[in-house]
């Protein structure tokens, strides 16, 4: 996955955007005083956001074909993906757990079926590291969205993660 930054002036105020070229269309974010790429990130992603309002905030996204991670986001197959969670995460306490065709309930990205999972690890002297992780079926291909970092922040915050998801705009390629 490949980012692209550019600024674009469509209503006479600058408007930063992250262009992220997926396999077969490409995810475009507005991206605005809040994220930047981050300069490190694991090969779990394809791609890191990190927020510049709030240090230690990251938002990763990665691409998949249905084949190589969750062939769909059955019931059957989301609870494999719980257990596994839980099994190499064991001190993750499940906070919020999401289908979209059950209720609708933000953040809406691209009127695709997705699960949500939001998770918290216990730190080291009271501290504590959220994940919220969203998973969604966009065009055949599975795109998965992970905030994480601190467990206040990301509450306080989820209006605005959920509304950059919201607002995300999709371009096919030809």
């Amino acid at each position: 996955m490949q980012a692209e930054f550019f600024t674009e002036s469509p209503d006479g105020y600058l408007e930063e955007r992250a262009v992220l070229q997926c396999e077969e269309f490409d995810l475009i974010f507005s991206v605005t005083k809040r994220w930047q790429a981050a300069d490190e990130f694991s090969d779990r992603f394809s791609f890191v956001f990190e927020s510049l309002r709030h240090e230690g905030v990251y938002l990763g996204v990665a691409e998949f074909e249905l084949s190589e991670f969750l062939p769909d986001l059955s019931q059957e197959v989301w609870d494999a993906y719980v257990r596994g969670l839980k099994k190499a995460e064991p001190k993750v306490e499940i906070t919020f757990s999401h289908f979209s065709l059950e209720r609708s309930e933000p953040p809406i990205i691209l009127n695709s079926v997705y699960r949500q999972i939001d998770y918290v690890e216990r730190l080291a002297l009271g501290d504590s590291r959220k994940t919220r992780e969203i998973f969604a079926l966009i065009r055949d291909r599975l795109v998965v969205f992970s905030f994480w970092g601190d467990e206040e922040i990301l509450d306080q915050n989820r209006r605005a993660h959920n509304l950059l998801l919201t607002r995300m705009d999709l371009l096919e390629h030809n």
